[in-house]
């Protein structure tokens, strides 16, 4: 009986989530529409955030990947202290006169400074440029990384705003039942203090109340978890006072559904996602590949050095001695044990695996939508039904309310056509909310939302 379904679905979406950060005070009021909700949300939720800093985290590792093949200036500074100058081995003929075979002898100076300049350029590296195409590719690969999380969100944010919805349009249903027994168990204790009804019918009618007292606080509470989950979502304080502007009538006459039958998995950002890492597997395997091709690279380089017997180094009337070179670089592996091959096969067998993800995906995505459209068809009908349903009970209840007043309907009538109607008013809202949902699903599963 009642809405018993929905604080068990709330509250385990609750639990399921990460755990909420601490946020300061906020005593603003927000009025959202589902859409300005959606585009807050996708600013503001942490998960979004960190999603999009993937992607510039990517981007700046692009940069990084062309920097690479760019020219690199390398300055070093180095003071050496000698303070045991080395000794070197002359042939003793050097000197006239001398019977030794070697003489030792201690050459340069205590104080030494060296500046360098040095720069590189690559000229032919076949990695670097794989690299460079591999780059956009990686960048597509964040990019569906960001939309898929962007759609996620969009279908958790839509299902947190429905279950608002329906648990305030319960509170009201609900206020107004209250009411409306309320005006009766009234009219029917004058009746009995008259001697037109009997206590029964009084006892009914104030146990009936009492439940419905008791439903308007598990209500309550459920509507409050519910803006729980929903300010989660968009990130917003739980302090903050949330209103929506929508109305759950407004949104099920609000779009259309597109053409089932012209479903494109390939539209689908999870299948780009996957053909971009199949491509960026290939770029990697490539790039072993050309490890082992010759790599040309060319420097040139500059210094000054000071060599002092004491420590005057920027004494100006004290000489620096310069020195420049320039050359090219040929370097290639000539061998490695089979590694460069090994990684190279790994690469490989990464793109077969790919490739089965991407069939299977096929299979699945089809399944996916076919699955979605029965489940939004069938809550369709159950809508449709349990619409018919809340008419008939609404009909049936106030003639029997009638009835009751005008004392041709039984006190047990009346209670039995209440419950029937709780129970009926909280069966289509529940298809209002499935087929919300369902709606919601198949969306995402079409690869719209």
């Amino acid at each position: 009986m009642g809405l018993q379904w929905f604080p068990f679905i709330v509250i385990t979406s609750i639990l399921l989530l990460p755990g909420i950060m601490p946020a300061s005070a906020q005593t603003d009021t927000m009025r959202l529409s589902l859409q300005e909700a959606i585009d807050y949300a996708l600013q503001h939720n942490r998960t979004m955030q960190n999603a999009r800093l993937d992607y510039l985290i990517t981007k700046k590792r692009t940069i990084e990947i062309i920097a690479e093949g760019l020219p690199q200036l390398e300055g070093k500074i180095t003071y050496k202290n000698q303070f045991e100058l080395p000794t070197s081995l002359i042939p003793g003929t050097f000197i006239p006169g001398s019977n030794e075979e070697f003489i030792e002898l201690k050459f340069g100076t205590r104080h030494n400074l060296n500046v360098d300049f040095t720069a590189y350029q690559s000229l032919i590296e076949g990695r670097y440029f794989i690299g460079l195409k591999a780059n956009k590719t990686l960048l597509g690969i964040s990019r569906e990384q960001t939309e898929i999380a962007e759609s996620n969100l969009k279908n958790q944010v839509s299902k947190a705003y429905y279950a608002v919805l329906v648990a305030e349009e319960n509170a009201r249903i609900i206020e107004k039942n209250i009411a409306t027994v309320t005006r009766l168990l009234n009219e029917t204790r004058e009746l009995y203090k008259n001697g037109f009804q009997d206590e029964l019918a009084v006892d009914r009618l104030e146990l009936s109340l009492s439940n419905l007292v008791s439903r308007k606080k598990e209500i309550s509470l459920q509507t409050e978890v519910s803006r729980d989950a929903l300010k989660y979502q968009l990130g917003l304080p739980s302090e903050t006072t949330l209103q929506l502007t929508e109305s759950l009538e407004a949104l099920l006459a609000a779009g259309t559904l597109p053409d089932v039958q012209s479903f494109d998995y390939t539209q689908r950002n999870e299948y780009q996602l996957l053909n971009h890492q199949k491509i960026v597997r290939g770029y990697e395997a490539a790039s072993y590949a050309a490890g082992y091709a010759p790599a040309l690279s060319a420097f040139v380089g500059y210094g000054f050095n000071a060599q002092r017997t004491r420590f005057d180094l920027f004494n100006p009337d004290k000489p620096w001695f310069r020195s420049g070179y320039f050359g090219l670089e040929i370097r290639w592996q000539i061998f490695d044990s089979f590694k460069k091959g090994a990684i190279y096969q790994q690469k490989k067998l990464d793109q077969q695996k790919i490739n089965n993800q991407i069939d299977d995906f096929k299979q699945q995505a089809g399944l996916e939508v076919k699955n979605a459209f029965s489940a939004y068809q069938n809550a369709l009908e159950e809508f449709s039904n349990q619409k018919k349903n809340l008419a008939l009970a609404e009909k049936i209840y106030t003639k029997t309310q009638v009835m009751y007043q005008e004392g041709i309907g039984s006190s047990m009538e009346l209670a039995q056509a209440e419950s029937t109607l709780t129970e009926t008013q909280a069966n289509y809202l529940r298809s209002i909310y499935d087929l919300l949902v369902k709606r919601s699903d198949l969306m995402k599963a079409l690869g719209y939302e």
